[in-house]
Order: C-alpha cells, then sequence, then structure tokens
C-alpha cells in the first residue's frame, strides 16, 4: 500500500490499462474521474502538494460506439409487435421512420399541431420550426404522413 503522495500517472494509467484490457472503459472513465477528485480533495487537505493530481495527467479513456442501423425487414418484426402490444410505440415508431423527427419532438405532437395541410413541429434540440406537409410519403413502408396521422390520432 502506497501514500497518496508516492502515487505517480503510471500506477493510475495500470489501473486503467487493466479495467480497458477486461473491455471495460465506461468503467475505467468513472476510476479516473474518481481519482481527479479524490488528488484534489487530497490538495485541499494538504496531503499531496498544491497542482499534484497524477490523475490529470493519464488519459481519458475512449468508448467505442457501436451502433448500427436497422434493416427495414428488422424495424418492420419490431413495429408489428410495438403495434399489438403497445400502440403508442408503434404509432410513435411510424411517425418516426415517415417523418425523421426526434423522439422527444415525436412524443410533443398534438392535433393542434397540424393545420394548412402540414404538421407543424418546433424541435426541441434546436428550436428550429418546421412544418412537415401531410403528403410527405415514405415508400419503403407506404404509409404517408396523413396516413400515420389518422392512425396515430393526431389528426383533427
Amino acid at each position: 500500500m502506497k501514500l497518496i503522495s508516492a502515487v505517480n500517472v503510471r500506477d493510475i494509467a495500470q489501473i486503467l490499462d487493466e479495467y480497458l484490457a477486461e473491455g471495460q472503459p465506461r468503467m475505467a472513465q468513472v476510476i479516473r474521474s474518481v481519482l481527479i477528485d479524490v488528488f484534489k480533495e487530497a490538495q485541499h487537505a494538504e496531503e499531496v502538494p498544491p497542482g499534484y493530481n497524477p490523475a490529470l495527467a493519464t488519459k481519458q479513456p475512449r468508448r467505442k460506439i457501436t451502433r448500427q442501423r436497422l434493416i427495414l425487414e428488422e424495424w418492420q418484426k419490431i413495429f408489428d409487435i410495438a403495434f399489438e402490444n403497445h400502440k403508442y410505440m408503434g404509432n410513435a415508431m411510424l411517425l418516426a421512420i415517415v417523418t425523421g423527427q426526434r423522439p422527444d419532438d415525436i412524443s410533443r405532437m398534438k392535433f393542434s399541431d397540424i393545420w394548412d395541410e402540414h404538421l407543424h413541429v418546433e424541435q426541441e434540440k434546436t428550436g428550429s420550426k418546421i412544418a412537415i406537409p401531410l403528403a410527405l410519403r415514405c415508400n419503403a413502408i407506404n404509409w404517408s404522413l396523413r396516413d400515420v396521422s389518422a392512425v396515430a390520432g393526431i389528426m383533427q
């Protein structure tokens, strides 16, 4: 066991590398963050000299994000189950695939958002206001926004 003042960058890097080798990059990130805070507190308590924080000198562990798009057949299987068991989820999936809107924007859609043959949306993330024509059609599933709105219950 070492005193906190004797812990160096190599010691911390070795701990982080063990978690990375085990395929746990998120845990390595958490440990590094906690150690940075531990050394800040140690500085405050005068256990280590001011500015001594070997955890800060280590490389921030990176997680590889492994996202993958659904193919239409996979989407259709998920949709069939969602629509049968949780109609609201099926409706949201239809709105998402036809409009390309974000989940937050879809969850806020309502009757009063439709006028002049358009679905009017103020996007939560950007604040942009857009008008999506009800005639918009997703040929892959052969549904228009008008069809989806009628089924989803956001038509007047």
